[in-house]
């Protein structure tokens, strides 16, 4: 048969299968809709001509959820069986993932065309919002055939060498290899777009009162103090210097956290082979509860992003352990992740507790069972990248001391004390006045905590004056006052935990710098996304529900490859959330931030690790032979 009659005839078999595939996913997608809005209407409004409505009638945006879930199911059991049945793959759950992510996508994109048309163009009628949306689900429907094919419904491949390409030139081995430099470039792209994105949504970065406070601290329109981490002003004050923007820095933390996310994510895909769990590290960032704090510039998030960091550091000495890696390489990770952990701890004094069992994991994951002097030698080095830079700032910067700890035992003194009782307390008459009104305005305006700002009347010199006198009270009242003091301290944790407070930090707070939000419409649109997501499902922002999913993980974390990291995690937040009880001065949700993102990183790596084995343990000082598992190919070490 001549060459070109063959290509003809495979050319038209192509398009004959692709039009028979393409047909198979619309009649799909159709259905799908049907569903969708079918099963909507019904839950909502119910049976034509019925006047009590649906079942789920007061209830209109958990019915929608409940909808599309219904319609997402049926068109993933649709197209597996139907559209896709010969192309399946092996792993069910991790098929059903990368097909969610898919459809994820594709929303994302029919939203993004309403998005452009409205925020971007300026453009609100009804004719160019139904233009927007039909060109928006076309492109949507593209790039879900598309995604699809290429990567959800996938035949397992041949044992032998790709079809098209000759053994001579590449087999199975140089295919898989291939095929993952390919997948680590897209999520490459995938983190760069979402650094991008989110110093787009956040420029200049949102600022709170703290933010502004630290912000005329960089520029050095007043004095450096230590109310406030004086290491993150000077961090800002550095880039300030360096490029002339107060943005750098919203740049520079976004970057670490959309690069931790990054590593972890590629870590993952190199430990499972899963593309779709390795894309779900991705989305992890994506998230509400996530998404809400990641452009404020506030100790909290940069402890959190500090944190996680560390982890991701972690996570490549797991997954260079069994290779053996040189000595020098060890070491120079432990120093980048000591240095990550001794910043979460400068920039958030509470944020040892979370620390420690990070710097637990970070080590296990380098040397698998280190014996005691690389323990001495690690804690060690954690000690000095905490002492040395902590000592510098002091002897170099010399902030102003502002005795801040005795912002907490003034919450308890005029909280657990009764007014009778500081009135008679053996203090100056002046602080005496002072505590005495103040649990007076406490009383009256219903403030549980923070009484140095709801209800104290502060002096000229704010704590500093005070703070011996009250430090001395409070060491001789609370002894006094037990039952009191821990009565207090559980409902001020509890109120934490069932009614956290300050979910979404709106923009810039006013201000006399001229610092405003670059783009208002794009905080509208987060601020419509946060909120909204905290009004339908609260718990996802509540103190108990990740204290719950931490101690999950801390008991029940698993058997597989992610056992250490999960109770790792499960540790580390747990002791954050809890070492708020005696100190915790206000009921914000950035308490409980940086147990978010690692609770929900620890209960997808759960997930992942599922019937992956455990790498053996590496003995100290021996040499790791490198242990394959099945999806991975026989020269895979040398990569």
């Amino acid at each position: 048969m001549p060459v070109l009659e063959s290509v003809t005839l495979r050319a038209r078999d192509a398009i004959k299968g692709l039009w028979r595939e393409a047909a198979k996913f619309g009649v799909v997608g159709v259905l799908a809709f049907v569903v969708d809005n079918g099963g909507y209407n019904l839950l909502v409004f119910g049976l034509p001509g019925g006047a009590a409505g649906g079942v789920m009638r007061t209830a209109p945006v958990q019915a929608s959820v409940v909808a599309t879930a219904v319609a997402a199911l049926f068109s993933w059991v649709g197209n597996r069986y139907w559209t896709y049945r010969g192309r399946h793959r092996e792993k069910v759950t991790e098929e059903l993932m990368l097909f969610l992510v898919a459809n994820g996508a594709g929303l994302a994109i029919t939203a993004g065309t309403v998005f452009a048309s409205r925020q971007l163009l300026g453009l609100d009628s009804a004719l160019s919002d139904n233009t927007a949306r039909i060109i928006g689900w076309v492109l949507a429907t593209l790039f879900r055939f598309y995604a699809y094919r290429r990567y959800v419904f996938v035949a397992p491949r041949p044992a032998g060498p790709h079809p098209a390409v000759s053994i001579r030139h590449m087999g199975q081995t140089g295919w898989r290899r291939r095929g993952r430099q390919h997948w680590t470039w897209a999520l490459t792209a995938v983190a760069a777009v979402c650094w991008a994105a989110t110093v787009l949504v956040f420029a200049p970065g949102y600022l709170s009162p703290d933010s502004l406070d630290q912000l005329r601290q960089a520029r050095g329109m007043t004095q450096l103090t230590d109310w406030h981490p004086p290491v993150l002003a000077l961090v800002w004050r550095a880039l300030i210097a360096v490029t002339g923007s107060l943005t750098s820095l919203l740049v520079v933390q976004s970057f670490v956290f959309w690069a931790a996310l990054w590593v972890l994510a590629r870590c993952v895909w190199r430990l499972t082979a899963s593309r779709g769990g390795s894309l779900a590290v991705l989305g992890l960032g994506l998230l509400p509860y996530v998404l809400t704090f990641v452009g404020v510039v506030w100790k909290d998030v940069h402890a959190a992003f500090a944190l996680l960091a560390a982890c991701a550091v972690a996570f490549t000495g797991l997954l260079l352990r069994d290779r053996d890696p040189r000595p020098a390489v060890r070491w120079g990770l432990l120093a980048l992740g000591v240095l990550f952990l001794a910043y979460a701890m400068l920039v958030r004094k509470n944020a040892f507790l979370a620390a420690i069992p990070v710097f637990v994991m970070l080590v296990l994951a380098l040397w698998g069972t280190p014996g005691r002097r690389t323990w001495v030698t690690c804690t060690a080095a954690l000690a000095a990248a905490l002492v040395v830079p902590a000592a510098a700032i002091s002897l170099f910067a010399a902030p102003l001391q502002t005795k801040q700890g005795a912002q907490i035992m003034l919450d308890d003194l005029v909280h657990v004390l009764t007014v009778d009782e500081l009135r008679s307390v053996d203090v100056s008459p002046a602080l005496r006045d002072r505590l005495v009104a103040s649990a007076r305005e406490c009383e009256r305006v219903g403030a549980l905590s923070d009484a140095y700002w709801a209800c104290y009347r502060r002096p000229a010199d704010g704590l500093r004056g005070d703070s011996g006198a009250i430090t001395s009270l409070w060491l001789r009242e609370m002894s006094g006052h037990v039952p009191q003091y821990l009565q207090y301290r559980l409902l001020l944790f509890t109120t934490l935990l069932f009614e956290t407070d300050y979910v979404y930090k709106a923009g810039i707070t006013r201000n006399d710098l001229g610092v405003e939000v670059a783009h208002p419409r794009l905080e509208d649109l987060l601020g419509t996304y946060v909120k909204g997501m905290a009004q339908d499902l609260p718990w996802l922002f509540r103190g108990w529900f990740w204290l719950a999913v931490a101690l999950v993980l801390t008991i029940r974390p698993g058997r597989g490859v992610f056992a250490m990291p999960v109770r790792a995690l499960g540790v580390s937040s747990a002791a954050y959330i809890l070492g708020y009880l005696p100190i915790m001065p206000a009921t914000d949700y950035r308490y409980v931030y940086w147990p978010a993102i690692a609770c929900s990183l620890g209960l997808l790596l759960l997930l992942l690790g599922r019937g992956r084995p455990a790498p053996p343990p590496t003995a100290p000082g021996a040499t790791a032979g490198r242990t394959l598992t099945a999806h991975e190919p026989a020269d895979a070490g040398s990569q």
